[in-house]
């Protein structure tokens, strides 16, 4: 600041001390000083500004407040289901907005509620508290056939009462049925076309009015599922058939009537390219030991890994490429392996 050193000259003396400059000896450059009252000065591009320092920090906490307003992601944070339900609230709108004091939201932590004087002008998504489901209705089990024309509370839909757990108690004076207990109420499917119905005739022509105001089938009788085709069934538990090649559990897939009369045991027949091999052991604890006809007998377990095996042979000529469990009745009989 430039003051008078006398009040009759022309000459002015600089009180003001410089503490920076971008370029030094370029009066021109950006610089910062200090006043004689102990406020900042900042030049820049020829203009300069005088301000407290608690100035000059408000500035600066404003602009970096603004900085983090707007680094908020364009998407907030939208709560799961399974969050929205340990919390009982739900979404209040299908999109985030942006919220005011007293409002409900979802931020990073969780839910918040905002306060008087906080930052406005984000969106987020805003929750309400979830709708309070209705108290299930109950009825008695017997209210369908009880003809008792004296008042029961039990015969029409009610809210669950202390007394519908009991059977005996709380039952009124000639109930017909003194063991009947109130069971939640479920509202009877409702149809309003004849897909699925098994009715015909008469009942058929009463189901409902021609000219109704509805369409709903008052005699709606859904029809009785197709029995599954049955198979046909051999005196034999575990042998594959001659005819179709196919044996489980006592059924095959033969299309006529044989039951086992004209069941004949399908002969093993050795493919071209490969050879079989015995099976023996495994008596008790004893491992299957295949019998090599070139002299090298082997566990089952490692013919299995061999680059040249192809199949195992049951007694009953079932076929497995893998090595399992087997029917006690249907023990491994032959290790096939390609030349």
């Amino acid at each position: 600041m430039l003051t008078t050193s006398e009040p009759t000259s022309n000459c002015c003396k600089n009180t003001d001390k410089e503490i920076w400059r971008q370029t030094h000896e370029d009066y021109y450059s950006p610089s910062i000083h200090v006043t004689e009252q102990g406020t900042i000065g900042i030049k820049c591009g020829g203009h300069v500004i005088v301000a407290t320092v608690q100035d000059w920090h408000n500035w600066g906490k404003e602009a970096l407040l603004d900085a983090v307003d707007h680094a908020v992601p364009a998407e907030p944070p939208k709560p799961t289901g399974e969050q929205l339900k340990a919390i009982g609230k739900v979404l209040d709108g299908d999109a985030p907005r942006e919220y005011a004091a007293g409002d409900r939201i979802w931020t990073e932590l969780g839910m918040s509620r905002v306060i008087d004087g906080s930052k406005t002008g984000r969106r987020r998504w805003h929750l309400k508290d979830a709708p309070t489901p209705e108290p299930a209705l109950m009825i008695c089990n017997h209210a369908g056939e009880c003809k008792r024309e004296e008042y029961c509370e039990r015969k029409k839909p009610h809210e669950k009462l202390p007394a519908c757990g009991f059977t005996i108690s709380y039952h009124p004076e000639g109930c017909p049925f003194p063991l009947a207990v109130c069971v939640p109420l479920v509202e009877p499917v409702v149809h309003t076309d004849c897909c699925g119905c098994d009715s015909w005739g008469e009942k058929c022509r009463t189901c409902f009015p021609r000219y109704g105001e509805d369409n709903i089938r008052r005699n709606y009788t859904p029809k009785e599922p197709e029995p599954a085709a049955k198979l046909n069934h051999h005196n034999f538990s575990s042998r594959p058939c001659s005819t179709c090649g196919w044996m489980k559990d006592g059924f095959c897939g033969c299309t006529i009537e044989c039951h086992g009369d004209q069941w004949k045991a399908r002969e093993p027949k050795a493919e071209p390219g490969l050879i079989d091999c015995k099976i023996v052991g495994g008596k008790g604890n004893e491992l299957w030991i295949v019998d090599m006809p070139w002299g090298n007998s082997i566990a089952l377990y490692k013919a299995v890994g061999r680059k040249d095996f192809d199949h195992i042979e049951t007694k009953n000529g079932l076929d497995f490429e893998v090595l399992g469990a087997f029917n006690p009745n249907d023990p491994p009989a032959k290790c096939w392996f390609r030349k």
